[in-house]
């Protein structure tokens, strides 16, 4: 049988058309597991900061609870005492 040329530059150009795809693909496996790792370290990150501003959420309710009762005792406190505090106020101004 009679092998041309041709056949011989075919069959060249699709090894090198194979090892392109080939090259390709592995560079897409690699590109896509890094793209996970950047992905999984920035859900860490995000979950990290997220647990800090629940905790500050936490404490800022604790002290808002806290400034609360104060207020509260203190419009009490006036409220039981306010005829104390202005009696007499009144009449040296007429």
């Amino acid at each position: 049988m009679h092998i041309n040329m041709k056949y011989y530059i075919v069959t060249i150009g699709a090894i090198f058309i194979a090892l392109g795809i080939g090259i390709l693909v592995g560079f897409n496996l690699n590109y896509d597991q890094e793209l996970g790792k950047q992905q999984a370290e920035i859900i860490k990150d995000l979950d990290t900061k997220f647990e800090d501003l629940k905790n500050t959420n936490d404490n800022l309710e604790k002290t808002l609870a806290s400034v609360t009762t104060d207020y509260d005792k203190a419009i009490e406190f006036i409220n039981q005492n306010v005829e104390k505090v202005i009696v007499g106020e009144l009449q040296e101004k007429i």
